[in-house]
């Protein structure tokens, strides 16, 4: 898998994301190298909603790990907090 192929996931799943926010927004990072794979962050908040959500995608040896959290009515800072403790947990061999 070539990191053009990567980057054309990660373009489909932020253009599902927003698709389906009422009222809000997505950012994504800019795809990158990390540890022989790709890598991507994104976040969002959709305000009519009450939502906010997080992801990760990473892919090493042709597998996409995708690491997702939503939250409605959760504070931003635990929210970011929990994020960051799923990505540390991923181990990649």
């Amino acid at each position: 898998t070539s990191f053009d192929d990567f980057k054309r996931l990660c373009r489909i799943r932020i253009e599902a994301e927003q698709k389906e926010l009422s009222e809000g927004f997505v950012k994504p990072t800019e795809p990158f190298e990390k540890g022989g794979g790709f890598a991507m962050y994104f976040f969002g908040i959709d305000k009519k909603r009450g939502r906010l959500f997080s992801g990760y995608l990473s892919m090493v040896k042709g597998e996409l790990i995708t690491i997702y959290l939503e939250g409605i009515g959760v504070a931003p800072a635990e929210h970011v907090e929990t994020f960051k403790t799923l990505v540390r947990g991923l181990k990649r061999k």
